[in-house]
């Protein structure tokens, strides 16, 4: 047993002499320290030869077996990565030292150390629990988990006053779940299916997860020979051969110079032990609501079927708020217009000072927008038609142009019928008085209006075949559009488990409830 202690971001070890080739049969044991609570934990074995092996800890008591890939002489090393959210401790790597065995390589058969994605595939084996949460209450609503170990007798109480009859219960609405979970070719899409049978009385759901494999390896190292197959028939006695000289034992080589400290980068943590599924998204704004918390860089390409030199396109992200305001036009600190003077504040809010001498409509931003997807613009709640208002323009499909406003109620919601990069603007009427008057414009995809947040996001430029590199990932809301009507974005992104599935439920809830269920 090797018994390490991690304090903080510090790994050191205490262990006994280790002997190399055993198979399940090394164990370790970490203690941490309380920093340490609450956080998911892998530990991180590497061999002399650089090959990395990651175990997830899930015991109460931190024990687990050293995948016997890399107990090899004269040395193998350990690390450990902690999460919780979007937090996430590393440590430095300690070195274990491990003499030669008797026993020569390849005399050992053993299975191989699941990988990270199989240790994955298993634990979701468990999601019939998130399964069990569907079955509510068909009355209260209220969740019930699955029923505990009998816990020991209680001591008799004084006999209770006689209650009164309870009302007959409703007949119990679902059975029991069930769950299958099933491993997808490489660069499968991720599928969630959900199946219902039996009566409506007694309607049990079965939920199937399909996880596509990760991207192939390099090929590894020849694997340790495998378990000798079963006895054939004994044949006939052949003639005894002549008995064959013993070879020569082979020179042991020199020992090797230690190895430099790896590193655990942020990039490598993010996409090797994130829980994510990777989904493609793709249009003129591409609008992204189940990303990762964590931290990637994402995979975007441009592309159009006009002719358009893709290097003089500008590709943008944002998070929630599509205004990135003074991109574009002449909007800027200080920028005068038509008797007013309109100040950009650090929040991206425009505070306006002065008296309009005739009707200005200043513009505060560019944004695109997109066939088929509903949007949202506010940030002026004291705005009215006899005053001032933030309003822009669409097109019908019949080339018709309309113009929403927020004169009413400071906000308005709206659907394109055709795709524009187009102006976010300001109506100010002839003799209106701002004095000291802040809006916040916002538009954002969807048809509610949120409470305001402050533009970020970045400008990119393709390459000529519409590559885009170096794009940052923003969550939890993400938008990825170009200054240029016509050209389609493709992004490849991590998503988060736990917002697919809840999507992929809530879809289903909205199913049964559309067919006259309850849930």
């Amino acid at each position: 047993m090797i018994d390490i202690n991690v304090i903080g971001q510090r790994v050191t070890v205490k262990s006994a002499d280790i002997v190399a080739e055993s198979v399940k049969y090394l164990k370790v044991r970490f203690a941490f320290s309380e920093d340490w609570s609450d956080y998911s934990k892998t530990a991180i074995f590497k061999g002399k030869d650089g090959s990395a092996y990651q175990v997830l800890l899930s015991g109460e008591d931190d024990v687990l077996f050293v995948p016997f890939e890399v107990i090899k002489a004269p040395f193998f090393k350990v690390a450990v990565l902690g999460e919780l959210g979007d937090s996430r401790i590393t440590t430095d790597e300690t070195v274990i030292k491990v003499i030669e065995s008797g026993v020569e390589e390849g005399d050992i058969p053993a299975e191989p150390t699941p990988d990270i994605y199989a240790q994955i595939v298993a634990l979701s084996e468990n999601a019939v629990e998130t399964a069990n949460s569907v079955r509510a209450d068909a009355d209260s609503g209220l969740l019930k988990g699955d029923k505990g170990d009998k816990g020991d007798k209680g001591d008799k109480g004084d006999k209770g006053d006689k209650g009164e009859r309870g009302l007959t219960g409703k007949a119990a609405g679902f059975g029991p779940p069930d769950t299958i979970v099933q491993s997808l070719p490489e660069g499968s899409e991720p599928i969630v299916r959900v199946m219902a049978t039996g009566s409506d009385a007694y309607k049990i759901f079965t939920f199937g997860f399909g996880i596509p494999k990760g991207d192939k390896g390099d090929k590894g190292d020849q694997g340790i020979q495998g378990m000798q197959g079963i006895q054939g028939a004994k044949g006939e006695k052949g003639d005894k051969g002549e008995t064959g000289p013993q070879g020569l034992q082979g020179i042991q080589g020199e020992k090797g110079d230690k190895g430099d400290t790896g590193e655990v980068s942020l990039d490598f943590a993010n996409n090797t032990f994130a829980p994510v599924i990777k989904k493609t998204a793709s249009g003129e704004l591409v609008s992204i609501n189940d990303i990762s918390s964590l931290e990637q860089t994402l995979e975007v390409k441009a592309s159009t079927d006009n002719n358009v030199d893709l290097t003089t396109v500008h590709v943008k992200t944002a998070g929630k708020n599509l205004i990135d305001v003074g991109y574009n036009c002449e909007m800027a600190t200080g920028y005068e217009n038509n008797g007013l003077k309109f100040t950009v504040n650090d929040d991206n809010s425009i505070t306006i000072n002065g008296t309009a001498k005739s009707e200005a409509y200043p513009i505060i931003a560019y944004y695109m927008q997109e066939v088929g997807k509903t949007y949202t613009i506010s940030g002026n709640l004291n705005a009215s038609i006899d005053t001032y208002h933030l309003y822009t323009s669409y097109r019908r499909s019949d080339n018709t142009i309309i113009y929403p406003d927020t004169s009413l109620n400071g906000k308005v919601t709206f659907r394109p019928e055709k795709s524009l990069f187009i102006s976010l603007r300001l109506k100010v009427k002839k003799g209106v008085v701002m004095d000291n008057v802040t809006i916040y414009p916002q538009i954002e995809v969807g048809n509610t209006a949120t409470e305001y947040e402050k533009y970020c996001g970045a400008t990119y430029i393709p390459a000529a075949d519409g590559t885009v590199e170096g794009v940052k990932s923003i969550a939890p809301q993400m938008n990825i559009f170009t200054d240029t009507s016509g050209v389609n974005i493709t992004c490849e992104y991590n998503a988060d488990t736990k917002k697919y599935i809840d999507n992929k439920f809530a879809e289903l809830q909205a199913a049964i409830v559309s067919t006259g269920g309850n849930v």
